[in-house]
C-alpha cells in the first residue's frame, strides 16, 4: 500500500493540508504529498533506508511533520525523542530501540554527536526545491504494509534503564484514526493546531487523524499561550488537544478559544471547576482516556455527554473492546471496579524488544491498562492506577476519588493525593493542593471531606503548595515530591 497521505493528496487535491504560522505558508494535500516526495529523496540520498530505526529530537514546526510523513514514505521507522530527556536517558533509549540513526534540529538541547551513532542536522539537508519532481517517480520504490510498525513510541512513564517501546503499525493509527474521526465528527473545514510535543502520542495522532478527516494542521514552532492566540486570530483554529494543566495555564492568560468545536482534553483528572469554567466560556470539552500502547484514544466524552454523566472518560471508541477484570481476571458487574482491559485493532501488538518473552501486560493486541475504573450505561469513570492503590489501615482508597472530590472545591485549584509510610496505619494519606483562595486551610479541607469521605479516606497530611510538578501529559509523580520535601 502507499501510505496515508498518497491517498488524501488524490482524494482532496487541493484542499489546505497543513500552515506553517511562522511564515503562513500553506500546502495543499496535492503540494504536501509532493514536497514529502522531494524530502524523501533527499533522505534516500542522505542513506536511509526502509525499515532504519531513526531516532527524532523535533519540535512542533511544519518542518518537523514533513521530517516524519517524509520517513514513513521511505518506510522508516520514527522513533520520536524528547529534547527534556537526560543524556543517560537517550543513552538509554538508542541503546533499547537499536536506533541507526538521529535526526536533529538546531535548537535541540543537547548534541546528538555525543551518542555515537550517525546524525544529521535538519538544517543541513539541501533544500527541497534542489529536487525535480519529475525524477521522482523511481526514487521511492518503497510500499508499506497495512501490518508494517512505522512508530516507536517510549510511553510517557517511561524511565531507567529499561524503557518501554510501544510499536505502532499503519493499521493502528489507520483503526485509531477513524475511529477518533467518528467520534468527534471532524471535518475538512477544521483546522487542528499542533500544542503537544511530538514524542507524545497525543501530539503525533493529529497528523494521521487529520489525513484521515482531510483537515488542516496548523503548525506552531514555538507553543505558548501568546503565539497560541496569535494562531486562533490568525486562522480560526477549531480543533486542540492538550492536558488540564496547560489548559488552565490557558484560561489564566486569557486565550480567546472561542473559535474551537472541538477541545480534546486528557493526560489526567480533569478539575470540575476547569470544566465548568470551559462551560461558562463555550468551550467544548471532550474529555478523553487514552495510553500510547492504544494509538492514542481509548474512550472520550462529548459535552453532551458530560450532561448526563459528569465525570466520566466517555465511550470507547468504534472497533475497540473495553472490558473491566478483577484480580482474578474475571469479568465484573456493571459499576463495579476493575482493571481496565482494552482490545482492539488500535492496540499494538506488544512491546518492542530483542527479548523472547512478551510482556504479559501488552500482547496479542491486548492491553492491560494497569488503572482502575467501572462501566455503567456504556461510559467509562476512571478511579486511578493499581500503583497509586493505597491500603490504610487495612481498607482500599483509590487516589482519583479523593482528588476528584476536592477538585469540586472552589477554592482548589490543582491537587494529588498519594500516600506515605506510617506506623499506626501502615499508609497515610497525603494531598497536596493549589489553592486559589489565601483564605483556604487545612480544617476547611478535612471538613470538606468528612461530609463526602469515609473517615478512612480522608487525608491524615496536607501540603499547600504553589504548583504541582507534572509531565507535559500531566502525569504527577509522588516519588519526585515527599512530605520530607516540605
Amino acid at each position: 500500500m502507499k501510505d496515508l497521505l498518497f491517498y488524501r493528496s488524490h482524494s482532496t487535491p487541493n484542499q489546505v493540508s497543513l500552515i506553517d504560522t511562522t511564515t503562513d505558508k500553506h500546502w495543499t494535500y496535492s503540494s504536501l504529498n509532493d514536497e514529502v516526495n522531494k524530502l524523501s529523496t533527499i533522505l534516500l540520498q542522505e542513506g536511509i533506508r526502509p525499515m532504519e530505526k531513526v531516532g527524532l529530537f523535533l519540535d512542533t514546526s511544519a518542518q518537523s511533520i514533513l521530517t516524519i510523513y517524509a520517513l514513513l514514505r521511505i518506510g522508516s521507522l520514527c522513533v520520536p525523542i524528547s529534547n527534556k530527556s537526560s543524556s543517560e536517558e537517550i543513552s538509554n533509549f538508542i541503546n533499547t530501540a537499536k536506533l541507526n540513526r538521529l535526526f536533529w534540529q538546531t535548537n535541540s538541547p543537547k548534541d546528538p554527536l555525543d551518542f555515537g551513532i550517525p546524525s544529521t542536522s535538519l538544517e543541513t539537508l539541501p533544500p527541497t526545491s534542489s529536487i525535480n519532481l519529475s525524477d521522482i517517480s523511481t526514487s521511492i520504490p518503497h510500499e508499506s504494509q497495512l501490518d508494517d510498525t512505522c512508530l516507536l513510541l517510549f510511553t510517557s512513564g517511561t524511565t531507567g534503564i529499561s524503557p518501554k517501546i510501544v510499536p505502532l503499525t499503519y493499521r493502528n493509527l489507520l483503526s485509531s484514526s477513524i475511529s477518533s474521526a467518528l467520534r468527534l465528527k471532524t471535518d475538512p473545514n477544521d483546522i487542528w493546531i499542533l500544542y503537544l510535543p511530538l514524542h507524545h502520542m497525543g501530539g503525533l495522532s493529529p497528523l494521521f487523524r487529520s489525513i484521515i478527516s482531510g483537515t488542516a494542521i496548523a503548525a506552531i514552532d514555538s507553543p505558548s499561550p501568546q503565539n497560541l492566540q496569535l494562531c486562533m486570530q490568525k486562522y480560526g483554529i477549531t480543533c486542540l488537544s492538550t492536558v488540564p494543566t496547560l489548559l488552565t495555564k490557558l484560561l489564566n492568560e486569557q486565550v480567546d478559544l472561542s473559535t474551537l468545536r472541538i477541545l480534546l482534553l486528557g493526560g489526567g483528572p480533569i478539575p470540575e471547576s476547569l470544566l465548568a469554567q470551559c462551560k461558562s466560556l463555550s468551550i467544548p470539552v471532550h474529555p478523553t482516556y487514552g495510553a500510547t500502547e492504544a494509538s492514542s484514544q481509548i474512550t472520550t466524552a462529548t459535552p453532551s455527554d458530560l450532561i448526563k454523566n459528569p465525570g466520566t472518560a466517555g465511550r470507547p471508541l468504534n472497533s475497540l473492546n473495553l472490558a473491566i477484570q478483577n484480580e482474578q481476571n474475571q469479568l465484573v458487574d456493571e459499576g463495579e471496579c476493575g482493571e481496565i482491559i482494552v482490545s482492539g485493532p488500535m492496540v499494538s501488538k506488544g512491546y518492542f524488544s530483542y527479548d523472547a518473552h512478551p510482556s504479559s501486560k501488552l500482547s496479542n493486541h491486548t492491553f492491560r491498562t494497569g488503572d482502575i475504573g467501572y462501566v455503567r450505561d456504556g461510559f467509562l469513570w476512571i478511579m486511578g492506577r493499581i500503583d497509586d492503590l493505597i491500603i490504610t489501615g487495612g481498607e482500599k482508597v483509590y487516589p482519583a476519588e479523593i482528588e476528584n472530590l476536592l477538585l469540586t472545591h472552589p477554592a482548589v485549584s490543582d491537587v494529588a493525593v498519594f500516600s506515605e509510610p506510617d506506623d499506626r496505619w501502615g499508609s497515610k494519606i497525603v494531598a497536596i493542593v493549589v489553592k486559589n483562595s489565601p483564605t483556604l486551610s487545612k480544617e476547611e479541607i478535612i471538613s470538606f471531606c468528612q461530609k463526602k469521605l469515609s473517615k478512612y479516606k480522608i487525608p491524615k497530611t496536607i501540603h499547600f503548595v504553589d504548583s504541582i510538578p507534572r509531565t507535559v501529559t500531566g502525569t504527577f509523580n509522588s516519588l519526585t515530591f515527599t512530605s520530607n520535601n516540605k
